[in-house]
């Protein structure tokens, strides 16, 4: 009984995606794909059980899995993780472009800090369980150029001409794109690249569909310089010193045997956090341990094994080979970084095996790490030993380690960033922008346009002025840009606007609080949406605290009539109030 109602929401769910993108597609004029419909359908039935974990957990309770089933707080959502991974092994398909020859193509280094790049270029040239030779079957697409072959091999570094990685690149997809119709067919939206080089970002800024639409999987995961979460993946960075991956773990010492409280060794002149850490902690304490150069006899595992906590400070680069070291060690790392987003952390809960600390926390160093209970210290403890199966190199890759957690990261990226994208057909030119789906995804750098509801208009100006400085929440960037909107939006309409600037927000003349800024030129595009309005909320507003009004008067002398929704009540309090004529009031 159970079973058939689960079948019956499954069909629910495919059947309202098949009816929302023939609508869609109908609207547009598409022509039909059926190959692709296929493809698109069995994503349809993974979502929807996916969906079916998320609400109902029990669901999951009779999957039969012999090697292992997650189970525990290391993961965000153990019975969802565990739907998706059996789904991902039963239908996730990738197509490798065979074109190109090594060593720039279909190979990398197996050792040093680049390992992981060269292992999965192996282990997807011998794969037989997600690769597919048949590309209309495929739900992603490689591009196997390796970014650490292009620099070893073509990049001078005393010319250093980084074009040789816009001609390589950019080359690569032309012939793809011209020999076969896929990245077309989708602007590259279910392409994907992988680099662990600190240029792996760098290399997708040549051809703009792989910058802003392709699954970019990278170590150097930054979201300062535009790594995108929700489109690309983190994957960890691995140093095989000898390219070995024998007696990775194992020979950990029990907790009552680490005898230091943490332990660093590393270039101090690496990326300013290092520096940081140096001149707070080096040679400061005997229980934090700081070195740029070991001393002679002392081994750097045997010091990872002996601590209880292993310092990953980034470095030039966000990433860390030092997080997994000390995952092998059973040494709990602690994060030190910005703008990092965390390998497989939209499966992984990085809190309960690891301590982040902020930079600027870096003085409290050893005072955070103290208060760590021991309770709490033997729990995360046991959560490193628990979550080293996901970091292992295993070859041939073994069921859910390092290789298939990657593998992981790009279906679940293709199942929700890539679902639903628009296709060009034969008489569409379009170049792609993402449709984010709310404001709230909205970061600097993207390139995308928004569907919103224009909830409330006002006009914001200085005291004793008359002009008004913005309208609404729209700030032009350039002199008297806004007039030209002021008349084209309208209280209570839908819009859909194209090619705005997204940028940090100021801290002056905010009527409202905000993370970013949405500026406006004379490129802006505003269209009014009339279908499927009615899920756009039609207010919502924050009243400001009196702290924050207080502070806006002091700093940000700005006037607003701005509404908004009462949600509690205090004690009345009077305060002063500038009015518009500049009069003190009571209220």
């Amino acid at each position: 009984m159970i079973a058939d109602k689960r079948k019956q929401k499954e069909k629910e769910f495919i059947n309202l995606e098949k009816i929302l993108d023939d609508q869609s597609a109908l609207r547009r004029g598409k022509l039909r794909d059926e190959k692709l419909e296929k493809v698109e359908a069995s994503l349809a039935r993974a979502r929807a059980l996916i969906r079916e974990a998320i609400l109902n957990p029990q669901s999951t309770l009779d999957l039969k899995d012999s090697d292992y089933v997650p189970r525990g707080d290391i993961y965000r959502n153990a019975h969802v993780f565990h739907r998706s991974y059996l789904l991902m092994e039963k239908m996730f398909k990738i197509f490798v472009y065979e074109e190109g020859e090594p060593p720039l193509y279909h190979y990398g280094t197996c050792k040093n800090i680049y390992s992981m790049e060269g292992l999965f270029f192996s282990f997807m040239e011998q794969d037989k369980r997600y690769r597919t030779r048949n590309p209309d079957k495929a739900h992603v697409y490689f591009l196997p150029f390796s970014v650490v072959m292009i620099l070893e091999h073509l990049f001078d570094p005393i010319i250093r001409d980084k074009a040789v990685m816009e001609r390589t690149v950019g080359d690569y997809v032309r012939i793809i794109s011209h020999k076969y119709p896929y990245w077309n067919r989708s602007i590259g939206v279910d392409h994907f690249m992988l680099s662990c080089h600190d240029w792996g970002p760098r290399a997708t800024w040549y051809v703009k569909e792989l910058y802003y639409n392709a699954i970019r999987v990278l170590c150097n995961a930054n979201t300062s310089e535009y790594f995108n979460p929700k489109k690309d993946a983190s994957f960890p960075e691995i140093n095989l010193i000898t390219g070995e991956i024998v007696n990775l773990t194992g020979n950990a010492l029990p907790p009552s045997d680490r005898s230091v409280l943490a332990f660093f060794a590393g270039n101090l002149y690496h990326g300013k956090i290092r520096a940081l850490l140096f001149k707070h902690w080096k040679d400061k304490d005997k229980d934090i341990q700081i070195y740029e150069k070991l001393p002679e006899g002392i081994s750097y595992n045997d010091m990872m094994k002996k601590s209880k906590f292993c310092l990953c400070p980034s470095g030039h680069e966000v990433a860390s080979p030092r997080i997994v070291e000390a995952i092998y060690a059973e040494c709990v790392p602690v994060l030190i970084s910005k703008n990092y987003v965390l390998p497989f952390s939209d499966v992984l809960n990085w809190d309960s095996f690891s301590v982040q600390v902020a930079v600027d926390e870096l003085p409290n160093l050893k005072k955070i790490l103290m208060g760590i209970s021991e309770d709490r210290y033997l729990r995360m403890l046991e959560h490193v030993k628990q979550v080293q199966r996901h970091f292992l190199v295993n070859d041939p890759p073994k069921r859910y380690d390092v290789f298939n957690m990657i593998i992981h990261s790009i279906w679940l990226r293709r199942c929700y960033y890539g679902h639903n994208f628009k296709h060009k057909g034969k008489d569409n030119n379009e170049a792609r922008v993402e449709l984010i789906p709310a404001i709230l995804e909205l970061h600097v750098g993207i390139k995308a346009y928004v569907v919103v509801r224009i909830t409330r208009k006002w006009e914001t100006i200085f005291p004793r002025g008359v002009i008004p400085i913005s309208v609404d929440l729209l700030f032009a960037d350039e002199k008297d840009i806004f007039h030209r909107f002021e008349d084209m939006v309208r209280e209570g309409d839908v819009y859909k606007i194209c090619h705005f600037l997204v940028l940090d927000a100021k801290p002056s003349y905010n009527c409202v609080s905000s993370t970013y800024d949405i500026y406006f030129d004379t490129s802006t595009g505003l269209e009014l949406i009339t279908d499927d309005i009615d899920r756009f909320s039609r207010f919502w507003f924050r009243l400001a605290s009196l702290d924050e009004i207080n502070q806006r008067g002091e700093h940000d002398p700005v006037l607003t009539n701005v509404v908004g929704m009462l949600l509690s009540i205090t004690e009345v309090i009077p305060v002063q109030k500038t009015s518009a004529d500049l009069t003190d009031k009571k209220i």
